[in-house]
């Protein structure tokens, strides 16, 4: 929706813009829904992106123990239950000898039991949009009760602030290594930054470079305003400065 690019190169969007969209043609070229019905007609059509047999079939995975539904599962025809169950095994869990499998249609209602294990497929007759409804047999299914699905039924690994703080590979730890280099650092910096300023004094002339700038010195010391280090204020002849002074 909104510029195409066209084959020129420019954009242009007079004379296209209707619906808000624009449709790809088999040539190439893009054109304009003239209706509404044009759009659907498009956007429901298939785009031959994925290719499928005439014996292939497209159906919906739910299980009774699961919230999760498998979308358009491609099943072939010919599949006898038993490999459609082997199938479904590694989506859901639930094992070949504890899954009940059962056909049901877009509205939700029961066309079939898959109870031949030797069964194919199109034995049901299935259409696409169909239901597989899993049914696990298993009383000590991990997937009973939420287990597969539900986060908060895993217990999780616990560790109290003064175990993690006595470990040495932790973040933590590095954050505790990193602040002490950087105080230490910072100390040596005032040291050597109070040896530099030693010879300054509150009202000595001065020129400051580059630009030749000449004042005199008010301030000679650590300020808590700005950073760690130590500092010379000066009071310039002429307002060039970028401070007022206070």
């Amino acid at each position: 929706c909104g510029f195409v690019r066209t084959r020129t190169g420019r954009r242009d969007v007079k004379d296209r813009l209707v619906l808000g969209c624009f449709l790809r043609m088999p040539t190439g070229d893009y054109e304009s829904p003239a209706t509404m019905a044009e759009l659907r007609s498009y956007v429901l059509g298939s785009s031959n992106a994925q290719r499928r047999s005439s014996s292939t079939v497209l159906l919906t995975i739910s299980h009774s123990n699961l919230k999760t539904r498998f979308l358009d599962m491609r099943f072939d025809l010919d599949m006898i239950v038993d490999r459609i169950k082997d199938k479904i095994y590694s989506s859901t869990g639930t094992s070949v000898s504890h899954m009940r499998l059962v056909l049901k249609d877009q509205r939700g209602v029961t066309v079939a039991e898959l109870n031949n294990p030797h069964a194919p497929l199109r034995t049901y007759r299935p259409m696409d949009g169909y239901t597989l409804h899993v049914i696990d047999l298993d009383p000590t299914s991990n997937s009973r009760n939420g287990w597969l699905e539900d986060l908060s039924l895993v217990k999780k690994y616990e560790m109290t602030d003064a175990a993690y703080d006595s470990r040495k590979d932790t973040f933590r730890a590095y954050k505790k290594t990193q602040a002490a280099k950087q105080r230490a650092s910072s100390g040596k910096e005032n040291s050597n930054g109070e040896e530099l300023v030693r010879s300054f004094k509150v009202g000595d002339r001065c020129e400051v470079s580059p630009g030749q700038r000449r004042g005199t010195i008010r301030f000679v010391g650590v300020a808590d305003e700005f950073p760690a280090g130590y500092w010379v204020g000066i009071e310039y002849d002429e307002p060039v400065g970028r401070n007022d002074g206070e």
